[in-house]
């Protein structure tokens, strides 16, 4: 079982942040054929388009040279590689369930407070599955392994006792999470049923990634949008 802390241990936050990399990829790429589906937090196409003035051809470049730099490091290291099937394959399997548990109900509930019409639309399956890897890959990023942490190391000298800042930073990254949707250019209307709706989500997923891990929070969620935006 994976350790049940805020920050792993390098060597296996390493391999957590490794078992992303298709979800990486899978955003990225998807993302030059649907740019609508770009996600709020993704901080790497901001900063890459600002730095490349938004050039399509070294975009591609970057993405390329990210994998080569990827594939060489893989090269260097005995016994690893390109993708652990194995290990991926539980972690998906592991993700589903916890998906398939939530997104259903997910969707009834989101339907039934009239909810999925206040999400900015996306037309067809491909910026659908683009946005779920977003999703799934910078929220997680940001509010689980960034802002746990974060919220963690602020509170070290309020309280001596362990589990009451691990559950004050679940809570507080849970917060951000949810007020997150509702900033911005294009952002969805502020309504309290939905803000308390992803404070419970991002609850749920901060638990999955505290108990289970970065990688298996990222394709829950990933998983878990693909439930709403198909079923919903």
């Amino acid at each position: 079982m994976k350790a049940a802390t805020p920050a792993p241990r390098s060597a296996e936050l390493r391999r957590q942040l490794l078992a992303l990399v298709p979800l990486f990829f899978l955003y990225h790429l998807g993302l030059l054929l649907a740019p609508r589906a770009a996600n709020g937090v993704d901080f790497f196409t901001r900063l890459s388009g600002l730095l490349l003035h938004h050039s399509t051809l070294l975009y591609l470049l970057l993405l390329g040279l990210l994998m080569g730099a990827y594939l060489l490091w893989l090269r260097s290291m005995p016994g690893r590689r390109f993708i652990d099937s194995r290990r991926l394959g539980l972690t998906l399997a592991e993700s589903a369930l916890y998906a398939t548990l939530m997104g259903p109900l997910a969707a009834l509930l989101l339907n039934r407070l009239h909810l999925l019409g206040a999400v900015p639309s996306l037309q067809g399956p491909l910026e659908k599955i683009v946005a779920s890897a977003g999703a799934g890959l910078y929220e997680e990023l940001v509010f689980r392994l960034g802002a746990i942490w974060l919220f963690v190391k602020l509170l070290a000298g309020r309280s001596r006792r362990n589990w009451l800042r691990l559950l004050l930073a679940l809570l507080l990254s849970a917060l951000a999470f949810s007020a997150a949707h509702y900033l911005g250019p294009g952002a969805e209307p502020f309504l309290w049923a939905s803000f308390a709706f992803r404070l419970v989500l991002g609850l749920v997923l901060g638990v999955i990634f505290l108990w289970r891990g970065l990688d298996t929070a990222a394709y829950s969620h990933f998983l878990y949008d693909l439930f709403v935006l198909f079923l919903g």
